[in-house]
């Protein structure tokens, strides 16, 4: 009886790796086709609609879009300097027109900056599910739903 459970063990042990091995090269293939999801935020247009939607990315080329922080110009005591601001450090953005915004960030500074002309389109995922493109001079605000 024990030469069979040693046996069935066995058995367990080296068909495991196969089985994993299927798992994650199943994993790795399917890796490429998904995104991660995106911040949740409320999109409020020049128009007034407020709509909430999955941000997918900002820039002018969905394939060269940034994920996770928008380009922008910032002027402080040093000059003008271009810098990456990072959407977790994000609480809303206020368009200004002509590219300027407002930002508001999670610990309550409020900086002006002149968003980088590639970095002027919102690439979102609606409730349905459907990718759009959204110009920034179409926007009057995008806050960052926690």
């Amino acid at each position: 009886m024990s030469a069979r459970i040693g046996l069935l063990l066995t058995a367990i042990v080296l068909a495991a790796p196969l089985s994993a091995s299927k798992w994650v090269e199943s994993g790795l293939a399917n890796a490429g086709e998904t995104r991660a999801p995106g911040s949740m935020i409320r999109v409020v247009s020049r128009h007034g609609a407020a709509r909430v939607e999955t941000l997918d990315g900002v820039g002018c080329s969905e394939a060269i879009c940034s994920r996770v922080f928008i380009r922008a110009r910032v002027e402080d005591e040093e000059g003008t300097t271009v810098q990456n601001i990072r959407f977790d450090s994000v609480a809303a953005i206020e368009m200004l027109g002509a590219g300027e915004a407002r930002v508001r960030f999670i610990d309550g500074i409020v900086e002006r900056v002149l968003v980088a002309t590639d970095n002027r389109v919102l690439y979102v995922v609606d409730q349905a599910g459907r990718r759009k493109k959204i110009d920034f001079s179409d926007v009057a605000s995008i806050e960052f739903l926690r």
